[in-house]
């Protein structure tokens, strides 16, 4: 079984003999858009593979820019200090609940991603889960996981682990533009403020400026990154 085009996920195959069990999204008046989907294996229902998408960015921005800074270095085990500043990025792997054993940064068929292992302390779930910038912000993340009871971990493991490590990733589309300008004079740039953002989103629903796809495209990233 192969899911396809899913959030950031180019291509996962499933491992043989697997079903997908459930997938589950938010009510449309919910603000957000989190969804959670997961295959299981049909020989234990408690080992999966979930694809997990919150809906909601990433609310601190001291997160948002260690949760940049992190994945900006080159791959390595993040110390404790780094793992504290993206807090909001790990999720439930930062939780007193879950006993961290690793926690890394690791290039992943042309993307970069943060790599975590360890087990939940009540329930012995083992999991490896990866945490995925979703659209470069550092804000927006989506998570994908397998976890299995540890009695039965290594049974299943080299399926699992097999199924993460050859993801095909959909390329990340970034801002190529270094600045743009708008007919009022005012250079843009990524650290722009929001007053200059806001007149240039004003002169273009204005019919002032008509920017190119390009212009539109790298405003549109830089407005959400500035969030």
């Amino acid at each position: 079984m192969n899911v396809l085009n899913h959030g950031q996920i180019a291509l996962l195959v499933i491992p043989d003999g697997w079903m997908k069990k459930e997938e589950e999204h938010s009510p449309l008046e919910m603000t957000g858009a989190r969804s959670l989907t997961w295959y299981q294996s049909a020989d234990n229902d408690q080992v999966g593979i979930y694809l997990y998408y919150r809906g909601m960015p990433v609310v601190e921005n001291g997160s948002k820019e260690a949760h940049r800074a992190v994945l900006a270095a080159e791959p390595h085990e993040l110390s404790w200090e780094e793992i504290d500043s993206i807090w909001e990025v790990l999720g439930n792997c930062n939780s007193k609940a879950y006993k961290m054993e690793s926690c890394r940064t690791i290039d992943h068929h042309g993307r970069r991603i943060i790599k975590v292992e360890g087990v939940y302390r009540n329930s012995d779930l083992r999991t490896i889960e990866y945490s995925v910038d979703a659209d470069g912000s550092g804000r927006f993340v989506q998570s994908i996981w397998f976890q299995a009871p540890e009695s039965v971990y290594f049974d299943f493991d080299h399926q699992g682990r097999r199924a993460l490590e050859e993801i095909e990733w959909l390329p990340l589309a970034l801002p190529q533009m270094q600045s743009i300008t708008i007919p009022d004079g005012t250079v843009l740039t990524e650290k722009s403020t929001s007053a200059e953002f806001n007149a240039a989103t004003a002169a273009q629903y204005s019919g002032i400026w008509t920017p190119t796809k390009e212009e539109d495209d790298t405003l549109t990233a830089w407005i959400m990154w500035s969030l």
